[in-house]
Formats: C-alpha cells, sequence, structure tokens
C-alpha cells in the first residue's frame, strides 16, 4: 500500500503524471495556502500565491513540469541561495524537510482538505496514514506525492530544511 500512497520516507522514487504541472512545496506551507486561498484570484494561481500568500520569501514552492513518470528523491538537489536568478522556479525553500508534490490542476480543491499538524502530529508514526488516505482516495494518487528529508549525514543532498533545486 504504501506505493499507492506515493510517499518516499526512505529515499524512494514517487510517481508523477508526466507533461503535467506540479508546485513542489514544504507541506507546512500548504496550510497557508489553505488560510489565503479566499484571499487570491483562482485565474491567477501561482502569481498570486507568491505575492499575496508568501510575499516575503522568493522561493516559497517550486513549479515543474515532470517529463517523466518516476519522480526521483536525488534530482532534489543543495542550492546556494546567493546564486538564485528570481525567474527560476526550479527552486524552493522548506523548514519541516517534508516535501508536497501537488498537480497544480488539483490544488484548489486539494489545499481545503489538508491540514499539516493532522498528517505529522500522531505521536506514533511519521506519517498520520488514515488522515493521508482520507486526502489521497479523493484524486488520482500520482496527482499528490510526500517526500521526506533523509537527515543529514547518510549523503544524499535533499536531508533537511534549507533551499533546493529539482534538477533533472
Amino acid at each position: 500500500m504504501l506505493n499507492m500512497r506515493n510517499i518516499s520516507l526512505r529515499g524512494e522514487n514517487i510517481l508523477l503524471h508526466p507533461n503535467q504541472n506540479y508546485i513542489v512545496i514544504d507541506a507546512l506551507y500548504l496550510d497557508s495556502i489553505r488560510d489565503g486561498i479566499d484571499k487570491i484570484d483562482l485565474k491567477n494561481l501561482i502569481t498570486e500565491l507568491r505575492e499575496k500568500v508568501f510575499p516575503y520569501t522568493t522561493t516559497p514552492f517550486a513549479e515543474y513540469t515532470f517529463i517523466e513518470k518516476i519522480f526521483r528523491y536525488r534530482y532534489i538537489r543543495k542550492f546556494d541561495y546567493r546564486k538564485y536568478p528570481k525567474h527560476d522556479r526550479s527552486v524552493f525553500s522548506t523548514d519541516t524537510s517534508l516535501l508536497a508534490f501537488v498537480n497544480k490542476k488539483i490544488l484548489n480543491d486539494f489545499v481545503p482538505l489538508f491540514d499539516f499538524g493532522e498528517l505529522v502530529d500522531t505521536g506514533i508514526e511519521y506519517i498520520n496514514f488514515p488522515f493521508w488516505d482520507s486526502i489521497i482516495t479523493k484524486f488520482d494518487f500520482q496527482d499528490i506525492g510526500l517526500i521526506s528529508g533523509q537527515g543529514i549525514n547518510l549523503g544524499l543532498e535533499f536531508e533537511s530544511s534549507g533551499v533546493y533545486q529539482i534538477v533533472i
């Protein structure tokens, strides 16, 4: 069932729809989108999110159209923020190191259902699987995925909080 959940907790790959646009965002930041969605013009969703929901950071999330069906954990690379070109939408920041990959076409329907505290505050496991399952069953499982950073000193670039870039 773990594959159908589309979650990577140990460096596994996840599945995404090829040639569709996703946002890659710290899962905690989805709560900010949920809380601010009524203040934005949905016709200009991405611009409005950057300007109205995340006005104080230039890298709240990445936008990416994946060519391959399989998103490999190794595609997430450390990024030197001092070299950030503002037009590069493959760069994002994370505080929790739990990344959500959300197909842009379902974002408006997905965020009202999502609650970061409910997802991670289980006291038993890192992910509250019943809560996650209750959300993903409403969508195609390849429309949403989670990847967790693996911590420092394990030889993987995506370790924990920081600024990263999708590099394929």
